[in-house]
């Protein structure tokens, strides 16, 4: 007596590993859009800035500013960077499903 195995229920297994895969790889691909939307707006904003020192205090709190500046700018990469590689990640993922 030979019985065909059911493959439905494997079938829909796939499907759902699937679908989690590609929703994890969505999160992570807008995840990464977010983050390099927000460095290049703050890359820009920052990049405008005209500002002319009147004196040496003036001089003194435009530099302090820009030192800060530069660093947030350098987590905000760090940021980005990390969420690329969450989306390679999540690519690698999506192709094994």
């Amino acid at each position: 007596m030979t019985r065909n195995f059911a493959l439905g229920g494997l079938l829909r297994l796939r499907r759902l590993e699937q679908d989690q895969a590609a929703g994890g790889l969505a999160a992570a691909n807008a995840g990464t859009r977010e983050s390099a939307a927000r460095e290049a707006a703050a890359r820009s904003v920052l990049s405008e800035s005209t500002v002319t020192a009147g004196s040496l205090g003036a001089m003194h709190g435009i530099a302090a500013a820009r030192a800060s500046s530069r660093s947030m700018v350098a987590e905000l990469s760090a940021v980005t960077a990390e969420r690329r590689r969450r989306a390679e990640e999540a690519q690698q993922e999506y192709s094994a499903a």
